[in-house]
């Protein structure tokens, strides 16, 4: 308890003032659960007896950011009817959102297929369980377990089931003719370009978020991928909740900035993830909505680290940040990447103890990779007897030093996904 204390005033000393009325408020809170779950404890004694016939669970739904709002929901849903001929007895599942909604035309949605409950409402029920849980592990089944790795789809569900979300067709219609605000038709191909900052993160949450920095791409490398899609008739939609830049070609009237836009809401986030030609992203949590609701082809690009790369489905076209010590500028070969350790680097600090640089790829580069997505989306990609070399080779590398990490078993079981044949092709020195 003392070591506990001593932590807290630490904290407070180094946060300041917003750390010590942060603590108040979740103090004020869980003394608002205790009292709430006395009052509601012969609610909670029921719920144990009946527990042999039907099982009542509570558990958090992640609402306030929207990749584990999508993929921890939908996976759950997924991994529910892999196990429904498992279960002997009844369930009752109970969610909770998490203090805040991210987007509140998925909680809409995700209310007709859930019982979900309000912060105020239901967590009090998760902290008296959970106390519980800590005397016996008999405790622990009132409470729903997490998915199996969070928000990836480690067991390649998505390749088996449809999604469980869909848009109603007064939904569609609507959306459609809310794209005419921004010149598009109803057969209007476009792409949904996401490019991951941090505005979002340090608008809505009080931290420092510079430790994940390094996953941050400039926006202003995209308008060369912009100015190739224009030339095939496709517009570029750069989505974001909250964005640092402006991405504005007044000579490019296929580039979309809705991220910008005063047109933008809950309901076109959504929308435009349905209807999108495919999606394009660094890797963040918005990608989720084209990828795990929609089941979308993505073309993941610059993805850092390396060993979190996106690889079972096989709708995914991956590149990743190249790998350079910082005095010497030479890109690390793949091998030396998981021989030292560093694919599984997860914050910025660990790649400047490193002495490790991380490379963008260039304007070109990236209109590169967006050509060959286009081809492979359309079927017309054909990859020649040296790219099946060099993926193959790329794999048995990426899979053999990979076993030998102890994520290995919790980020990749069966690859599915493509790394890009130009990205191999302009980068062959990294495989081996």
């Amino acid at each position: 308890m003392t070591k506990y204390l001593l932590s807290q005033i630490n904290q407070i000393k180094d946060g300041g003032l917003n750390i010590f009325f942060n603590k108040i408020k979740k103090l004020f809170f869980l003394i608002y659960c205790v009292f709430v779950s006395i009052v509601l404890l012969p609610i909670f004694l029921i719920i144990i007896l009946i527990s042999p016939y039907i099982l009542i669970r509570f558990g958090i739904i992640h609402t306030s950011r929207i990749g584990h709002f999508v993929g921890n929901t939908e996976l759950f849903l997924l991994e529910s009817k892999e196990e429904t001929n498992i279960k002997k007895f009844k369930e009752i599942n109970f969610f909770i959102t998490d203090g805040r909604v991210s987007n509140y035309f998925l909680l809409k949605k995700f209310s007709k297929r859930l019982k979900i409950l309000s912060y105020f409402t239901g967590y009090p029920a998760i902290i008296f369980f959970k106390l519980l849980s800590k005397f016996s592990i008999f405790f622990c089944k009132f409470l729903i377990p997490q998915t199996k790795q969070g928000d990836r789809d480690v067991n390649c569900l998505m390749e088996k089931f449809k999604s469980n979300f869909i848009l109603s067709n007064e939904e569609i219609e609507d959306g459609f003719k809310q794209l005419q605000r921004f010149g598009l038709q109803k057969n209007s191909r476009f792409i949904y370009l996401i490019v991951r900052d941090d505005a979002y993160l340090n608008h809505n949450f009080k931290k420092d978020w510079s430790y994940h920095s390094y996953r941050d791409c400039n926006i202003h490398n995209y308008y060369k991928l912009a100015e190739e899609l224009a030339k095939n008739q496709i517009y570029t939609i750069r989505m974001g909740k909250k964005v640092k830049e402006k991405f504005i070609d007044k000579n490019n009237n296929y580039l979309i900035d809705y991220a910008n836009s005063r047109y933008k809401s809950d309901f076109l986030d959504i929308f435009l993830a349905k209807n999108c030609f495919f999606a394009i992203s660094t890797g963040c949590g918005l990608d989720s909505v084209p990828d795990i609701l929609f089941r979308k082809p993505i073309l993941f690009l610059d993805v850092a680290p390396i060993g979190y790369m996106r690889t079972y489905s096989s709708r995914y076209l991956l590149t990743f940040k190249k790998y350079y010590y910082s005095d010497s500028r030479i890109v690390l070969k793949l091998s030396e990447i998981f021989k030292n350790n560093l694919g599984y680097l997860v914050h910025t600090n660990d790649f400047r103890i490193n002495n490790i640089n991380l490379q963008e790829s260039s304007p070109e580069e990236l209109s590169q990779y967006a050509q060959e997505m286009i081809l492979r989306v359309e079927k017309k990609w054909t990859d020649t007897n040296e790219d099946i070399n060099n993926q193959k080779i790329f794999w048995n590398i990426y899979d053999k030093q990979n076993m030998q990490n102890e994520f290995k078993a919790i980020m990749h079981k069966k690859i599915y996904s493509t790394i890009s044949s130009n990205f191999l092709r302009l980068n062959k020195d990294i495989l081996c």
